[in-house]
């Protein structure tokens, strides 16, 4: 059992941010960032990624503005974090952006997201209000229920999204749940460029806790899970992942909240 620090780091707009912690590749270590919302980690190109480099296609993954990647991948020695230590693990290969940590690492561990603390808990048996069935994706993604009396949500709690994403015509189909209140513009996670529309997420239930109100980009999401997986019409970003304490057991498929410190 073990708790290794979590950074969080301010993004552009105002009340969002990232989570990035540290992790050692083949003995050296780097910053990542956390983000359960990728199946697959990633590493920036180095001379130690190019002679791990393998061949290893995989399906095209798209971002929320429409791009696709299907670039270049190593096989790792070993990636450690904390307590949890994975072998031979296959991850994309980047010339810029952050390193991502991802579900393919932290699957089978019970992760848990303690922001109040600026900590990571991995396989800790903190004190949790109650255990709840997790729905996850093909690729491992957590699924969530976000709920208001005119509308429900499926959606993927995802630390690497500095804002939470509302499906554009989901938020359209509920305007009192979403008011719109602007643009802005953001970098998809294949590192498109792209404007969105702005709206205020009115006070929500997740699990039968209530969420005060907050912001969120709206982006058309349609297309993106994989066929066969359940649809969903929202991404829960930092804005509202920040008002809890959370708790992912990825292995045996719950999860819950941590009491707040």
């Amino acid at each position: 059992m073990a708790s290794v620090p979590l950074t969080i780091r301010a993004d552009d707009d105002p009340g969002t941010a990232l989570l990035y912690v540290t992790a050692a590749v083949d003995g050296v270590e780097h910053e990542f960032l956390l983000d359960t919302g990728a199946s697959r980690s990633r590493l920036l190109r180095s001379a130690q990624t190019e002679r791990w480099a393998v061949d290893a296609p995989d399906p095209e993954s798209r971002g929320v503005f429409g791009s696709t990647a299907t670039g270049p991948q190593a096989r790792v020695p070993e990636i450690a974090l904390g307590p949890i230590v994975a072998h031979d693990v296959v991850v994309d290969v980047a010339d810029d952006g952050p390193a991502i940590l991802g579900l393919d690492v932290l699957a089978g561990h019970r992760i848990g997201v303690r922001l109040s603390a600026r900590a990571l808990q991995i396989d800790e048996r903190a004190a949790i209000d109650r255990w709840r069935p997790l729905r996850r994706s093909s690729r491992g993604h957590p699924l969530l229920e976000v709920m208001w009396d005119a509308a429900t949500a499926v959606a993927v709690w995802d630390t690497g999204s500095s804002t939470t994403v509302i499906d554009a015509d989901f938020a359209r189909a509920f305007p009192g749940v979403f008011p719109v209140t602007g643009t802005t513009s953001g970098v998809d996670a294949n590192g498109r460029e792209g404007s969105a529309g702005t709206a205020r997420v009115s006070p929500c239930r997740i699990g039968e806790r209530g969420f005060a109100v907050s912001t969120a980009a709206t982006v058309p999401l349609a297309g993106l899970a994989r066929e066969g997986d359940p649809a969903f019409t929202m991404i829960i970003g930092y804005p509202l992942i920040t008002q809890a304490d959370w708790v992912f057991d990825l292995r045996a498929r719950m999860w819950g909240y941590l009491d707040r410190v």
